[in-house]
């Protein structure tokens, strides 16, 4: 007697018995070390797109070397972004409180770079270093500021306004082009005013989130400085 066995139950079983098979062992499947230990280490970009942007020697430099801080140093602010363009007269107050927190006894002078002196279409790091050498300034921070209002009316309470601010901040030494510090500082502010109409609310809760994230930005700055030789 024939028996005939349909072709899904063996199929079935074919899977069956090849799922059972044994799996490699762990020390397969992790990265030979003693074969790592063959090879010849690397200590530099190989891919020609990378050194058309700079060379090995440059960057090998670059990583190695030391930023220091000079007596009787100079430092330039240039706020960026369209926040501090529309409103000159806030970024002026905010670099009197950076001026103010910049403590370190090497520094003489922290002065914002004239708008005059930038070309307004196309600012860049190599602009901004010619700026500062113009001004004999050996350090630049540069800060953008990012600001959202959110509003919350109510009959039954007093209006909200809740500012999110971001500020970051970069410093460049001048010399070099390098970027030796950089910073983020975020803080949400509300304020609360039942007489006072949507713009007074917005206003007051915008300038004082920054302010914070300035002072942040300032005081950390500050601490960077006093930690260079």
């Amino acid at each position: 007697m024939t028996i005939t066995v349909p072709f899904t139950c063996a199929l079935l079983s074919v899977i069956l018995i090849s799922g059972c098979g044994e799996r490699p062992a762990a020390a397969q499947l992790e990265y030979d070390g003693a074969q790592a230990e063959s090879r010849a280490s690397v200590s530099e970009s190989l891919f020609s797109s990378d050194t058309a942007v700079i060379g090995n020697e440059a960057l090998e430099k670059i990583l190695d070397g030391v930023i220091t801080l000079k007596d009787k140093a100079k430092v330039a602010v240039l706020p960026m972004g369209r926040w501090n363009a529309d409103d000159a007269g806030t970024a002026g107050a905010n670099i009197d409180l950076l001026r103010d927190l910049l403590s370190d006894r090497r520094v003489v002078s922290v002065t914002r770079i004239p708008s005059i002196l930038l070309p307004q279409d196309k600012i860049s790091i190599p602009y901004i270093r010619e700026a500062c050498a113009r001004l004999q300034c050996d350090l630049v921070l540069i800060y953008t500021v990012q600001c959202r209002i959110t509003y919350d009316s109510n009959v039954f309470r007093k209006d909200r306004a809740t500012s999110h601010a971001t500020i970051e901040a970069v410093a460049i030494d001048v010399r070099t082009g390098i970027v030796p510090w950089t910073d983020i500082a975020d803080h949400d502010l509300v304020i609360e005013e039942g007489a006072a109409n949507d713009r007074q609310l917005w206003e007051q809760a915008r300038l004082a989130s920054v302010t914070k994230g300035i002072a942040q930005i300032g005081g950390d700055f500050n601490v960077f400085l006093t930690h260079l030789q």
